[in-house]
């Protein structure tokens, strides 16, 4: 038997380029802190060849959005939030309430304004958190959990899980590319249309996840429908490596001139050191 087979000629692609355009993450900690993390977007060509299973620091670093303004306007007010590291800023003035917009506005580097609106959700409590360990040749760390669902609402919730790190009161947005050495370890999404009145869930972490002698936090934060849409299709695009070689996501956003999320919504953070389980 004899095959025969030809490849046709490769053909020259011209790709235009997407103007490079500010990316926003923002996360509230309890306590009147409000953190906005600023990035640069970027071309799945501008990786080096040679950068293999990983980003370099060099890379990240010119993708941090530095020397911009940010403002948040509440109710009649504006706070100006202060630099606390290149591409992070932080206010420590501005009031967590309920039921109110805040307004956030970016001037970069470039002369390029970006604004964005996020409106605060009444908080939701955990009922219960109970942490379990099984010990042996595999440690599994086992968290249960309840809450109970806003009525007369459809609601979304986002359930973030911590290990000890510098940031664990709360702050996800510190090494947004996920580079193995981020905090946080996990998020849940949970949708009410799935359950009803109380939610009973639990989650299961390997010993490469949370160890016997972690410090952990667990949060529960009230979401909008939005926001859920965007991390679930986070969560199905895989990692910053894997989503260069599937089909394009349009992921949604409120960020006028720019991507990503403008989030206020306020967690309930339970903390534990698992040496105690």
């Amino acid at each position: 038997m004899f095959f025969s087979a030809c490849l046709t000629k490769p053909l020259e692609v011209t790709i235009p380029q997407q103007e490079q355009k500010t990316v926003v993450f923002s996360q509230v900690i309890p306590g009147r802190i409000m953190i906005v993390a600023l990035t640069k977007s970027f071309g799945a060509l501008e990786l080096q060849q040679d950068e293999g299973d990983s980003v370099s620091t060099n890379f990240l670093d010119k993708l941090l959005e530095d020397n911009a303004e940010v403002t948040i306007s509440y109710d009649g007010n504006t706070d100006t939030l202060f630099r606390i590291e290149k591409g992070l800023y932080a206010s420590v003035n501005t009031p967590q309430n309920a039921n109110i917009i805040y307004d956030l506005k970016i001037l970069n580097e470039r002369g390029e304004e970006v604004k964005a609106s996020g409106y605060m959700l009444p908080k939701i409590d955990f009922t219960a958190v109970t942490p379990s360990i099984e010990k042996g040749k595999d440690t599994t760390t086992t968290i249960q959990y309840s809450f109970t669902d806003i009525p007369n609402t459809d609601n979304w919730y986002m359930i973030n899980f911590y290990r000890q790190g510098q940031n664990l009161q709360g702050v996800d947005v510190n090494n947004i590319f996920s580079n193995g050495q981020n905090n946080l370890v996990r998020t849940e999404i949970i949708s009410d249309a799935t359950f009803n009145g109380t939610y009973e869930g639990e989650s299961k972490f390997n010993g490469f996840e949370l160890g016997a002698n972690d410090t952990i936090a667990v949060a529960i934060s009230n979401i909008n429908e939005d926001y859920f849409k965007f991390l679930d299709l986070r969560q199905r695009g895989g990692n910053i490596f894997s989503e260069l070689t599937r089909e394009p996501i349009s992921y949604p956003t409120n960020v006028k001139n720019g991507y990503g999320f403008f989030n206020t919504h306020y967690p309930d953070i339970k903390i534990f050191d698992l040496n105690d389980y």
